[in-house]
């Protein structure tokens, strides 16, 4: 099945009901939560739910990972790759301008997850609270003489020691807010809610990412990395991961422009040992195009175990991000699903 069209599930509430847009049993209607629509439970089709978070512990700016150890995992604090030096140096994001500080992102308030990157404003690392290149060598110098921005990346505890599992159902309902006194938006930062391989064999075992996008854009889209054959013809030929690499041969599929950021929306990965599917709010995503293309691929399929991550970091290619950046990713819950055919 793809997508949850009549699918029988259990809402938080306890109430059975059979999903079509509307919550409704024996002739009652049923508000959702603030989002607008409740957390699924239950198992369907060859979907075994594993994990679920519908965030109903409040928890103030820096309390998060105290409250949510037991089921999440943060980049900076509790994440296993950061007892290598704990406590000791900040963890650099993609792009190496931005430092992974759970304790400055993340909240939770009336059922919600509020990921609010920035700007750093204390004297957190150093009397300035800003980070010299020659004192922090994971992150690149900056062109700018102002504070590193704070970001967060968090994976759920599910079956692994990272939560990883070979093919699943991922699920999220999110939403960005862009406050009306924030001039620049989200510029600078971006979301990649994404699969990594256990392994951290990258290219060669493949990556997901859905919604993957820009803040600054207001518009989300979906990609599947291939997986390739690291081994060299000979000592002196490429291998075909280092032509995904180069970009030599083809390495990705790019489904663009699916929707936008800041209205709620479900976004879903299932992966398949034949196929991923992104949905967007129950039904097959498509690109918002004059000729849409549905957000579909069987093009080598990872096949090796991944896990989650809900990674917001500063843009790859954006070298300047205002103090007055402030978007707030709201995140309302998260399912998760193994697949058991």
């Amino acid at each position: 099945m793809t997508g949850d069209q009549g699918m029988k599930i259990t809402l938080r509430r306890g109430v059975a009901i059979a999903v079509y847009g509307l919550l409704a049993v024996a002739g009652q209607v049923f508000a959702a939560d603030s989002s607008g629509e409740d957390l699924p439970i239950g198992d369907f089709g060859p979907w075994k739910q594993v994990f679920t978070e519908d965030f109903l512990l409040d928890a103030a700016l820096g309390e998060f990972v105290a409250k949510y150890d037991d089921k999440w995992k943060a980049r900076g604090a509790n994440w296993d790759f950061d007892q290598r030096n704990p406590g000791q140096v900040p963890v650099a994001d993609t792009s190496r301008r931005g430092i992974y500080s759970p304790a400055n992102t993340l909240s939770v308030s009336s059922g919600v997850l509020d990921i609010a990157p920035h700007k750093g404003d204390g004297p957190q690392f150093g009397p300035d609270g800003r980070l010299e290149q020659n004192e922090w060598p994971e992150l690149v110098d900056l062109p700018w003489e102002q504070e590193r921005p704070y970001v967060a990346a968090l994976t759920p505890r599910v079956l692994g020691p990272d939560g990883e599992m070979t093919y699943g159902r991922f699920t999220v309902r999110l939403k960005v807010e862009y406050p009306e006194d924030n001039p620049a938006g989200g510029e600078g930062y971006k979301i990649a809610n994404l699969l990594w391989p256990k392994s951290d064999l990258w290219p060669d075992d493949g990556e997901i990412d859905y919604p993957e996008g820009d803040f600054s854009d207001n518009s989300f889209s979906a990609f599947h990395h291939y997986t390739c054959d690291a081994t060299k013809p000979s000592p002196d030929e490429s291998s075909e991961c280092d032509k995904f690499r180069s970009q030599e041969l083809p390495w990705q599929d790019g489904f663009y422009n699916i929707a936008n950021f800041s209205s709620w929306h479900t976004a879903t990965i299932e992966w398949m040992p034949d196929r991923i599917n992104f949905l967007l709010d129950g039904e097959l995503a498509e690109t918002r195009e004059t000729n849409p293309t549905d957000a579909t691929t069987t093009t080598r399929v990872p096949n090796k175990p991944m896990y989650h991550v809900m990674q917001i970091e500063t843009e790859l290619n954006n070298d300047y991000i205002p103090v007055e950046s402030r978007p707030h990713i709201k995140v309302a819950w998260m399912s998760i699903w193994k697949y058991e055919p």
